[in-house]
């Protein structure tokens, strides 16, 4: 299916704090941004999207590597 419109995201599974500081370290986008782990953020290693039904926080999130629901 489809990941897109105001209330579809795509989001990367990081599957744990030691995976996302090596992500820090080569991607830019992520540097002072909150990296969700947990089971609302499947821990999988790719990409997966995150649907919200009060749309996505432009904030808090970093697409397409992190998405975070309003």
């Amino acid at each position: 299916g489809e990941c897109t419109g105001a209330n579809r995201a795509f989001y990367f599974g990081f599957p744990n704090q030691l995976y996302i500081d090596g992500a820090r370290s080569v991607i830019d986008a992520l540097s002072g941004i909150e990296i969700p782990t947990g089971t609302v953020w499947s821990e999988n290693r790719m990409f997966n999207c995150l649907y919200c039904p009060h749309g996505i926080d432009s904030v808090r999130s970093a697409p397409p590597f992190v998405a975070v629901c309003r």
